[in-house]
């Protein structure tokens, strides 16, 4: 079949393979892998999906503290709901996240009260994702008590305490009883 480029525009060919070769990658050229940071966390921890004004649709996901005495609000954090994945199991979430990359996390903050409203701001800080994972996932650092260990501590703790009951409530095989018809 005869090609008949009077119709062609001079130097399509070449701009377009140009264009194709940017848009694939030159084939000497390798894309190199952007490392990710996987974050588990449960689905209590997620909040209803948002579209932002540009039409995206984000999650809030909340960060405990740390410290059990720590009563302030917890953190949160922003990502893509379609970053956002459910577990194998159905029971957990998980996000992959560029590791060399920030995030912003904010916290709610009681700044005053005017005329008996409390009126509140936000604490905002940029950590490293490796942070952030660190601070979501503090559960895995946090010592863990066997139950075996804690459920033998329990019963040391019931007998010593049922000791001294039992003791004062036996009854020696001559005394009556208090209640009628008993021997």
């Amino acid at each position: 079949m005869p090609e008949n480029k009077d119709y062609a525009i001079p130097g399509m060919d070449e701009a377009v393979t140009e264009v194709a070769k940017d848009m694939a990658g030159s084939p000497g050229e390798t894309k190199e892998p952007t490392e990710t940071i996987t974050i588990k966390f449960g689905k209590g921890l997620v909040g209803e999906p948002f579209t932002a004004k540009s039409g995206k649709e984000f999650v809030e996901v909340l960060i405990p503290n740390s410290d059990a005495e720590d009563k302030r609000p917890w953190r949160t954090f922003v990502l893509e709901a379609r970053d956002v994945h459910v577990n194998k199991f159905g029971k957990g979430l998980w996000a992959k996240i560029p590791a060399n990359g920030h995030t912003t996390v904010q916290r709610s903050v009681l700044t005053g009260e005017v005329n008996g409203v409390k009126q509140w701001g936000s604490e905002k800080e940029t950590v490293t994702n490796a942070e952030l994972k660190k601070m979501v996932e503090y559960y895995k650092e946090r010592p863990r008590n066997s139950v075996r260990n804690q459920l033998e501590t329990n019963k040391d703790t019931a007998a010593r305490e049922n000791a001294g009951r039992t003791a004062s409530r036996n009854l020696s095989s001559n005394e009556e009883l208090p209640f009628p018809g008993s021997r």
